[in-house]
């Protein structure tokens, strides 16, 4: 199937660049709980239960409200996305464990420069001038925040941009399945299959540490941050898939996806005392200038 063309409603934008501001603030706020995480147990455990415990809160409520009801429209961009997504919660909770939450969610929030390019690549779809240009801005600024003129570059920071190129890969299929599936049924495909996945690739780790208690530290605290990081990974994704089935290209909400960096400096600044460079601030503002390009309308 192809996206629809026909025109929206600048009331229906404005609904769009709503949830898409609250979807960056939950991510924001779910990536400062996903970095405590860290402290308790090992990547894989954190990934499975990222999309476990979800998974659990959503059949709960499903079945309290008597909601369940299951579409099969394109169940394979539903498992293509799961995979990809699970990708990019892999490295960006290592981005997250050895860097700040800043640059986190700036290296993931990349996705936005890359989805044209591969929108183009994978499914032909045309990229305009201005995005090319907002592309070349937004890159640039990236690199400015990164210090790479400086030759300044790490393990930390290609794994960040990796998690970005998935996370495109991730947004792409999502703006499709936004537009042939309900919200519910999307979120039950993403955090179901993202769970089986995750398990699988939790299961050697499983095998290799001898006692459980090496991998994972139960406590009230780290229940507690997983919850929260739970409801707000459901609160991310449900705003986006209701932002995105608000417009016909996903790219249009670049610059509103990318406040979730605005957020994330926010909170590594009033609860970590973490003041971010003068490059790194630059960089966003360039960023951001270079989505506000992206997202002009006729």
């Amino acid at each position: 199937r192809t996206m629809s063309s026909k025109s929206i409603s600048r009331e229906s934008y404005q609904q769009a660049v709503l949830y898409s501001l609250l979807s960056s603030m939950c991510l924001a706020i779910a990536a400062a709980f996903a970095s405590h995480l860290t402290q308790y147990a090992a990547l894989p455990v954190i990934i499975f239960c990222r999309f476990f415990i979800p998974l659990l809160l959503i059949l709960g409520y499903s079945l309290r409200c008597k909601t369940i009801k299951f579409q099969t429209d394109c169940i394979k961009f539903h498992i293509l996305r799961s995979c990809f997504t699970v990708g990019s919660q892999y490295a960006l909770f290592y981005v997250l464990t050895h860097s700040s939450i800043l640059m986190g969610t700036l290296l993931y929030s990349t996705s936005g420069l890359f989805s044209p390019i591969i929108s183009r690549i994978w499914l032909k779809i045309n990229v305009p001038a201005k995005t090319v240009i907002s592309i070349v801005i937004s890159f640039i600024g990236v690199s400015i925040a990164l210090d790479v003129w400086q030759l300044h570059i790490t393990l930390v920071m290609v794994i960040g941009l990796i998690s970005g190129v998935l996370a495109a890969f991730s947004q792409i299929t999502q703006h499709y399945t936004s537009k042939h599936d309900s919200h519910y049924t999307s979120n039950i495909y993403l955090f179901g299959c993202s769970s089986l996945f995750s398990l699988l690739l939790l299961a050697p780790s499983a095998i290799h540490y001898h006692q459980w208690h090496e991998i994972i530290n139960v406590n009230l605290s780290f229940l507690f941050f997983l919850l929260l990081f739970s409801l707000f990974s459901i609160g991310n994704q449900t705003y986006r898939l209701m932002a995105y089935n608000k417009v016909n290209k996903s790219s249009s909400l670049a610059p509103f996806l990318y406040m979730v960096i605005f957020f994330s400096g926010v909170i590594d600044w009033v609860f970590y005392n973490i003041k971010p460079d003068w490059n790194v601030l630059m960089g966003v503002c360039i960023i951001i200038f270079g989505g506000v390009i992206m997202s002009i309308r006729k």
